[in-house]
């Protein structure tokens, strides 16, 4: 697929500069923007999940939930592929 983007002169400029420009690191730059609105959208989907919790869950629990998810995703980066 190929995409065309109108930048303002400077932002385009700063663009090419970082070397953003280029087809592959373009690529991974938006597989970068999805992968962080997943994980915003994980976020705030077991945020709603801790919330509706009876009894209210402490501090430590939260934050326990919140280190395992985090491990979890590290796990899945480093993991070999097949």
């Amino acid at each position: 697929m190929q995409v065309t983007l109108t930048l303002p002169d400077e932002l385009a400029a700063r663009a090419q500069a970082a070397g953003l420009l280029d087809d592959a690191r373009m690529a991974d730059v938006i597989q970068e923007v999805l992968e962080r609105m997943e994980a915003t959208r994980q976020f705030a989907a077991m945020t709603r999940q801790l919330r509706a919790v009876e009894p209210p869950i402490t501090e430590a629990e939260i934050q326990a939930e919140l280190d395992a998810r985090k491990a979890e995703r590290l796990a899945q980066r480093i993991a070999p592929t097949d």
